[in-house]
């Protein structure tokens, strides 16, 4: 039975792609809770927007936006490798499991 493709990677990946496509200047869609509560602070506000600019390359803007967005974009890139590894080590493993010699007992040495 091959392993299946894990959903966490699919998302990510899904994720960091949306996210190299879009404009950082452009008005989006937010799920904030502090955005949607009208409160005017929120510890991760850019951080969207960071990692979009850091995505297009925009090194400055990024660390402008929001100083987080660098170690956010790796824990996102370690993540998304971690998972892929673990994928491709399963894989392999269900793949040649059918193909792993048997052993008989015969070839075992008697102790007596």
């Amino acid at each position: 039975m091959k392993p299946r493709f894990p959903l966490e990677l699919l998302a990510w990946i899904t994720v960091i792609t949306v996210l190299a496509f879009s404009n950082p200047a452009s008005h989006h869609y937010t799920i904030c809770p502090f955005n949607l509560l009208k409160l005017a602070w929120c510890p991760g506000c850019g951080l969207g927007r960071a990692l979009i600019s850091l995505i297009h390359l925009e090194f400055s803007i990024s660390i402008k936006q929001h100083w987080f967005g660098i170690p956010a974009l790796l824990i996102l890139l370690n993540r998304i490798w971690n998972l892929f590894t673990i994928f491709l080590v399963n894989y392999n493993l269900s793949h040649f499991k059918h193909d792993l010699p048997k052993f008989s007992n015969e070839f075992k040495g008697s102790n007596s």
